[in-house]
C-alpha cells in the first residue's frame, strides 16, 4: 500500500510542478483543479494527498472498466486515470488512442486452493 500512496503523491507532485513554475511567471494566477478518475480503492487516497499537498483535486472513483470508459468519452476531461488492472489501459485505452505509456505498480494472481486435511474450525464443520 505504501507504494501506492508514493505514486499518488509523485503524480500530483508532478502534475503540479509546471503549474508552480507558470505561477511565479504570471503575477495573478488562479488555483487549477487536477481531475482524477480511478478506480474506487483509490478514491479517497487521492483525496488525502490532494488535500496533504495544498492541490485542489476533484476526484471521481468507480469501477476501472467504467473509469476507462469515461476516459474514452471526455479523454480531456481527466489529467489522471489511475486503474487497478493494467489489462484495461491496454485494451481499451490503447486502441482509442487515449494513452500510449502505464507505468504498473503491482501485480498479484489470486489462488484459491482447498486441501480436505484443514482444521475443521476453518471449514466452519463442527
Amino acid at each position: 500500500m505504501s507504494v501506492i500512496v508514493s505514486l499518488a503523491i509523485g503524480l500530483l507532485i508532478g502534475y503540479s510542478i509546471p503549474s508552480i513554475q507558470h505561477a511565479h511567471q504570471v503575477t495573478k494566477s488562479t488555483p487549477q483543479t487536477l481531475s482524477i478518475i480511478t478506480a474506487s480503492l483509490y478514491a479517497q487516497l487521492f483525496r488525502e494527498a490532494g488535500k496533504e499537498l495544498g492541490i485542489n483535486v476533484v476526484v471521481t472513483g468507480m469501477g476501472s472498466v467504467q473509469a476507462a470508459r469515461q476516459v474514452i468519452l471526455n479523454p480531456s476531461g481527466y489529467s489522471i486515470y489511475a486503474s487497478i488492472d493494467p489489462y484495461i489501459l491496454t485494451s481499451l485505452l490503447y486502441p482509442s488512442n487515449i494513452t500510449s505509456w502505464y507505468i504498473a505498480v503491482a501485480s498479484d494472481q489470486m489462488v484459491i486452493a482447498y486441501s480436505p486435511n484443514m482444521p475443521k474450525p476453518l471449514l466452519n464443520v463442527g
